[in-house]
């Protein structure tokens, strides 16, 4: 169940990547991140904690002059 959950993090994270280039950004400067069970927000062991930790963070990276 944990590797299924992990996949399903790194789908949602490459879709929300694929919505931003969509959007204009530069793929090389988008960097996502599924978390959930490794690192929740929310601690609550029901829908709305569940609910809350399927998230995709996303850092856009900045090029060094």
């Amino acid at each position: 169940m944990a590797e299924y959950n992990l996949s399903l993090g790194q789908c949602r994270a490459l879709k929300v990547k694929e919505y931003y280039t969509l959007l204009g950004v530069a793929a090389n400067r988008i960097a996502t991140t599924s978390y959930g069970h490794e690192k929740p927000v929310d601690f609550r062991k029901n829908e709305l904690g569940w609910a809350k930790n399927r998230r995709v963070e996303t850092k856009l990276l900045v090029r060094q002059r």
